[in-house]
């Protein structure tokens, strides 16, 4: 048995163990993160298993369809169970990643500089608003890097808003 396949081993169980809690997910995808960099098949192989236990369907098909052994009918088998996954879900029920230390912290910052909702208290959370490039809000004309992404109800045909005008 490999480095690999012990690790995989080790963080799966802690992953069911855990019923599927924020470390032991972080703790998945940090190792995949370490696997991504590996160009040695076995690794690739354990990459595929954590994609599969991820839910992240069409990443393990792409990447076992450039490892797999065409002549292994054990291979193949995985390969076209992994092919109808992909077709079906892809990565749509894939388990979001969660947040490490650092991330949460500049979170909680950029939250304190948000408008407080009172029955929606973190947006950015529920994926209400979003961050990204910076635009200029229709309504207020103020530049913001964070916005509403759901359509929102105006007379108006308006793609996004600002915070501080929802």
């Amino acid at each position: 048995m490999n480095e690999f396949l012990k690790e995989y081993i080790s963080l799966k169980e802690k992953f069911v163990k855990h019923h599927e809690n924020e470390a032991s997910v972080l703790a998945l995808y940090e190792f995949a993160d370490r696997l991504k960099e590996r160009t040695e098949k076995e690794a690739m192989e354990v990459l595929v298993d954590v994609y599969q236990l991820l839910y992240m369907m069409e990443s393990a098909y792409k990447l076992y369809e450039s490892i797999y052994d065409k002549a292994d009918r054990k291979q193949i088998k995985k390969f076209l169970s992994l092919k109808d996954l992909n077709e079906s879900h892809g990565d749509r029920f894939a388990t979001p990643r969660p947040l490490n230390k650092k991330e949460r912290l500049k979170r909680e910052e950029r939250k304190k500089l948000l408008p407080k909702f009172r029955y929606h208290p973190d947006p950015l959370e529920t994926g209400s608003f979003i961050e990204g490039e910076v635009k200029i809000c229709p309504c207020c004309g103020k530049e913001s890097n964070t916005y509403y992404v759901k359509s929102p109800y105006a007379v108006d045909d308006v793609d996004y808003l600002c915070p501080v005008c929802i």
